[in-house]
């Protein structure tokens, strides 16, 4: 468990303790119940969509800031201008990590609000079905790219039309002679985006 959610947990149990008490030593105990809970509940909430730690501390390091509010191993950081994208493996899983950067070159932690997916669709190129995500890092012109081939026979070659440098992570699986590969980049520009898959150009539109 991360210091993140280590500190969240012992709030948590801590506030409801505390609720009970206070709400023992009250006429009204069920009201005080009712809004003791709701109130935790929307501290928690707001916490959730703006981390309290953002308020005052940054990091030395994306590693800092990631290992503060996630585990997992680190296998690829994509720099964007103004954030960076963490890919990243816990178990068996992929995960992404979007962390702010300040104007000082320091990192904030990540929260579930900080970026948007601004592009998700699926396209078929040679008969083979690919899945193309852009995010978008808010309030910024930062964008990352999500490229994932499923359960295919070879490697696909990915390239853009902005000389992007993407990175790969391969997937495989037990008894399965297929394997799936996703493609991670970062572009600033994102007018007229294009990307090629085996030689074949994609038109990306976002509305």
């Amino acid at each position: 468990m991360s210091l993140y959610s280590s500190i969240r947990l012992v709030f948590i149990v801590g506030s409801i303790f505390l609720i009970f008490i206070i709400a023992n030593k009250t006429k009204k105990r069920t009201v005080a119940l009712i809004l003791g809970f709701v109130l935790l509940i929307s501290i928690v909430a707001v916490d959730f969509r703006f981390p309290v730690e953002n308020s005052f501390i940054s990091f030395k390091t994306v590693k800092q800031a990631f290992s503060y509010s996630n585990k997992g191993e680190i296998i690829y950081t994509v720099e964007g201008s103004e954030s960076e994208l963490i890919v990243y493996r816990d178990d068996e899983t992929i995960g992404l990590c979007f962390l702010p950067k300040t104007q000082k070159n320091r990192w904030k932690i990540d929260s579930a609000f900080s970026f948007d997916t601004v592009y998700d669709k699926s396209t078929n190129v040679n008969n083979t079905d690919y899945n193309i995500k852009i995010y978008r890092m808010k309030k910024t012109s930062d964008y990352y790219i999500s490229f994932d081939a499923w359960f295919v026979n070879e490697k696909p070659i990915v390239s853009d039309n902005k000389t992007t440098d993407f990175k790969c992570v391969k997937r495989t699986y037990d008894n399965e002679s297929k394997k799936s590969y996703s493609f991670y980049g970062y572009v600033e520009d994102i007018d007229n985006y294009q990307i090629q898959v085996n030689g074949e150009t994609v038109d990306i539109i976002i509305c």
